[in-house]
């Protein structure tokens, strides 16, 4: 009886410990005031075409009880590109496989991407970098079904990004699971 019980508590020390090497964890910071953790980047969209580049990326951040997506827009192009921004009504919609979605409101009132120009590779870089809040019945539904369908109201209009199950970068040669994203990232940020 001893060893049952000896093999099922090592079995779930194991189990915890596989689980928190799973999460990608860009800062941690916690003392008696604060407690603030934040998960790493995931690219969640690209599309490449004619010499165009257009990249989303996700983390998730908790500060205290308070869960934040971080939402990067880049695009990067030889030629001179639209710039894209956000104001207090803007928001995004995660609709789920399914049927259910999810409506995130922006944090910030207006912010507009930064145009960078990469005189290496003569481009012009467009960096758009915000953050939505998760409220928590939300981040329960995020957590129940994966990703199949991102619409951003920027203020200049609506664009519809289809989420896949799997992601090759051509860019970084980097394979990523965009419709997984919060199954796989919100369990990282549990206390």
């Amino acid at each position: 009886m001893k060893k049952i019980l000896l093999i099922l508590i090592i079995g779930f020390i194991s189990s915890v410990q596989a689980q928190k090497k799973n999460c990608s964890i860009d800062y941690e910071v916690k003392n008696d005031s604060v407690d603030l953790i934040k998960l790493n980047d995931k690219l969640i969209f690209e599309k490449n075409f004619n010499e165009k580049n257009e990249s989303l990326f996700f983390s998730l951040i908790r500060s205290g009880d308070e869960n934040v997506l971080q939402f990067q827009w880049l695009e990067k192009s030889k030629d001179f590109t639209i710039n894209r921004c956000f104001n207090a009504d803007s928001e995004i919609r995660i609709d789920l496989i399914n049927a259910d979605f999810v409506n995130l409101k922006i944090y910030d009132n207006d912010v507009c991407a930064t145009l960078v120009f990469d005189e290496v590779q003569q481009n012009n870089l467009r960096i758009l970098n915000t953050y939505f809040k998760i409220e928590p019945q939300d981040l329960e539904k995020l957590l129940a079904s994966k990703m199949s369908l991102l619409t951003v109201n920027f203020s200049t209009g609506k664009e519809y990004y289809n989420i896949t199950d799997k992601l090759i970068s051509e860019n970084s040669k980097t394979e990523s699971k965009p419709a997984f994203f919060f199954i796989e990232e919100i369990p990282c940020l549990k206390k």
